[in-house]
């Protein structure tokens, strides 16, 4: 498998106050911060710190908001999902209170080695601030989690999880895993294992599910939020009415940057659509449409979203399905050929570049079950027995559905 070199980036700082909802186009009471720095002492990587309240009334009157921190790459920020998302909960009348801690190309790895370190900004979240939480959502590097389990680096990615799973429990809050997409044409740097869309999501799909499965006890289950799957129900839907979804005006293909991996404002919409019913339990269908999106697109996203949380995965068990959903904090006291590699934003970095934090050769040899491009008979991820209760709540899922 080929991974890259992460980017560099530079030091600014952003603030705005009372800025103008971009899902309503109403004037709301927030605070927006963007805080870009270096966490290591040679240049290499990029912090973005994004931290929005959103002021509806709840949040002002002092009631309890989520309070959800989310540690990624530029799948995360490059279209500012941590504002999207709480721009759908703004759109819906609930309160909250989002922050992340992101840089191009980080792997669950890089953040766990962060997290260790008392010096940085991970470890002020995780451990420091600890009790803040109510979710912690851990997205991976890109590709990573669609490796054969025998990789060097879903080697790393699983014991990251474990790891920042652990320190999340500790502090009472609840993990939850951001299923990335497929590239829209697979990853030509990785032919083998991902050559379409459809193998890169089947592979990522089990990746993440296997995190899932690893960090999961009875007692405490973490979960997923299906982004990907969405990104799947838009292309499957194209091809069951006979379409194309290569078509440049296809739903499918709008969804993707002009790179055909990072997510275009429609692919963060719906992201945050996604996000939004995984932790809520409720449906965005009906909520008003982002300011400057078409209404029919905004419309077609809201349902994807919904379909694939509420009708069409039974197989993952949701937050609001079970007894352990989100606790009250105040109670515990990628990696394929980037078509511009100086993008900033670039989760995704070229393959022929030898970088010191990447021993090894990198190549799609080095697993052993690359040859075929499909799903490895070793990578069926199991649930553990409690998990099946989904299959008894498919009926509530659809009532949530309804708006």
């Amino acid at each position: 498998m080929t991974l890259g070199p992460k980017t560099n980036g530079s030091t600014s700082w952003r603030v705005r106050v009372g800025n103008e909802n971009a899902v309503t186009g109403q004037r709301i009471g927030c605070l927006s911060s963007t805080l870009h720095f270096d966490p290591t002492h040679h240049g290499r990587h990029r912090l973005h710190l994004l931290l929005l309240f959103s002021l509806s009334p709840s949040w002002a009157t002092g009631s309890d908001a989520d309070s959800v921190l989310m540690l990624g790459n530029s799948y995360t920020f490059s279209q500012d999902l941590p504002a999207a998302l709480a721009q759908v909960f703004d759109a819906a009348s609930h309160a909250v209170h989002i922050e992340s801690l992101t840089s191009g190309g980080l792997t669950l790895a890089d953040h766990a080695n962060y997290a260790s370190d008392p010096t940085s900004a991970w470890y002020g979240a995780l451990v420091d601030r600890a009790a803040d939480w109510n979710w912690v959502v851990l997205q991976d590097q890109s590709q990573i989690p669609g490796f054969s389990t025998t990789s060097r680096y879903y080697v790393d990615s699983l014991a990251a999880a474990e790891s920042l799973n652990g320190l999340i429990g500790a502090g009472n809050a609840q993990t939850v895993f951001f299923m990335t997409w497929g590239y829209r044409d697979g990853d030509a740097s990785n032919s083998a294992r991902y050559p379409d869309y459809p193998t890169m999501q089947q592979h990522l799909t089990e990746g993440y599910l296997s995190y899932v499965n690893a960090t999961s006890t009875e007692e405490r289950p973490t979960w997923v939020a299906p982004v990907g799957l969405a990104y799947s129900h838009i292309y499957q839907g194209i091809l069951t009415e006979g379409g194309d979804p290569s078509d440049g005006d296809s739903l499918f293909r709008l969804l993707y940057a002009a790179d055909g991996s990072h997510p275009s404002p429609l692919g963060t919409y719906l992201a945050a659509c996604v996000f939004y019913s995984t932790l809520s339990g409720e449906s965005p269908v009906g909520l008003q449409a982002p300011k400057g999106m078409d209404e029919k697109w905004a419309t077609a996203l809201q349902n994807a979203a919904a379909a694939t949380v509420f009708e069409e995965t039974d197989e993952i068990l949701y937050p609001w399905e079970s007894n352990q959903g989100p606790s009250d904090p105040k109670d515990s006291g990628d990696t394929g050929r980037p078509t511009d590699s100086s993008d900033p934003g670039e989760d995704s970095l070229p393959a022929d570049t030898a970088q010191s934090h990447d021993n090894g050769d990198r190549n799609v040899g080095d697993d052993a079950d690359e040859g075929c491009g499909c799903a490895a008979s070793h990578r069926r991820w199991t649930m553990a027995p409690w998990a099946f209760v989904v299959a008894g709540v498919a009926g509530c899922r659809r009532r949530r559905r309804t708006t």
